[in-house]
């Protein structure tokens, strides 16, 4: 017999909900729900995607037809709504960051835990489809050891609502897309020992938090790091999105390339399958599975290991010198 459709109800009707309801939908085998703190938007949406409309997000947690939940609210809504959701009985995915707190996080690892691991962050980096050409370059020791790694995000932006207030935020621009870099950073060499914030300004009068930083990276052994990002530069293609050198070669890739550069002697491109390029698709299957009893590839242990990070890079720049990563 085929498999009944899963109920998943989407929480906080923005951008990031449209992104996910639209893939989810694509999939198929999925009875789209939605929930707003405004119900015309909940409904509007409702309309746009062929699902349903309920009342309220407590009315999803209790709603039987609803098997997971996507939570797309604001950071500082994050542990409460996945811990309600989770309590429910619900799989979740969970919008980055994992909560606004190093603190927040450990809670929300700790539940996810008691209910057996039914909580997927909405990281999309770890599914990127140069992960696995980059992972097999380097166990083949295509750059020797690697000594350096380096992630660079460029793109003008202009934050607006809730994400122009620091308390709601948990900070700035390093906690909106910090969690993607770390990711990506970590899944491919392993944890960040120390941090340093090299610089953080804020360039976007209307923004509380940094609009742009620079961080240097420690992973042990020899291995250093660094992330660049900004929503006050543009973007320059010319610049690689991700560098990688080791004492024998070095591999770059920009993020809208279906290849990565693997240099060593003479450059080679290495290709691979972009025809999901930024991940997002895979990372829908995979929370479908998820709902289904599949374990999270990106739980919240994962969420919390770059929180760590961030959380000691926000000591870092008021102290100025390296910090820790809690749990290392």
């Amino acid at each position: 017999m085929p498999e009944r459709s899963l109920g998943v109800c989407l929480v906080g009707c923005g951008g990031h909900a449209a992104v996910h309801a639209g893939l989810l939908a694509e999939l198929g085998g999925v009875a789209l729900f939605f929930s707003s703190r405004t119900p015309a938007r909940a409904e509007e949406y409702a309309r746009r995607f062929s699902g349903a409309a309920l009342p309220s997000f407590e009315a999803a947690c209790g709603d039987a037809r609803v098997d997971a939940l996507v939570v797309c609210t604001p950071h500082d809504r994050h542990r409460a709504d996945a811990e309600a959701a989770l309590r429910s009985g619900k799989a979740v995915l969970l919008e980055k960051p994992l909560g606004v707190s190093v603190a927040e996080g450990e809670a929300l690892l700790r539940l996810d835990r008691e209910v057996g691991g039914r909580l997927l962050l909405a990281e999309n980096y770890a599914f990127l489809p140069v992960v696995p050409a980059a992972i097999r370059l380097l166990r083949q020791g295509g750059v020797g050891r690697p000594k350096s790694v380096r992630f660079v995000h460029r793109k003008r932006s202009q934050p607006r609502g809730w994400r122009l207030e620091k308390a709601r935020m948990g900070g700035g621009l390093l906690m909106d897309v910090g969690p993607h870099h770390l990711r990506l950073l970590q899944t491919l060499l392993g944890p960040v020992r120390r941090v340093r914030m090299v610089s953080a300004r804020r360039g976007i009068d209307s923004m509380e938090g940094e609009s742009d930083f620079n961080l240097a990276l420690d992973f042990g052994d020899g291995l250093e790091g660094g992330i660049e990002a900004s929503w006050t530069i543009d973007w320059d293609k010319s610049v690689p999105n991700l560098r990688i050198e080791g004492d024998s070669g070095s591999l770059s890739y920009v993020m809208d390339r279906p290849y990565l550069e693997w240099e060593r002697e003479t450059v080679q491109r290495v290709p691979f399958d972009a025809s999901d390029p930024l991940g997002r698709a895979a990372l829908a299957r995979h929370f479908l599975e998820v709902a289904r009893g599949a374990p999270a590839a990106v739980g919240a242990d994962k969420g919390l290991e770059d929180l760590r990070v961030i959380e000691a890079a926000y000591r870092s720049a008021r102290t100025g010198a390296w910090e820790k990563a809690a749990g290392i």
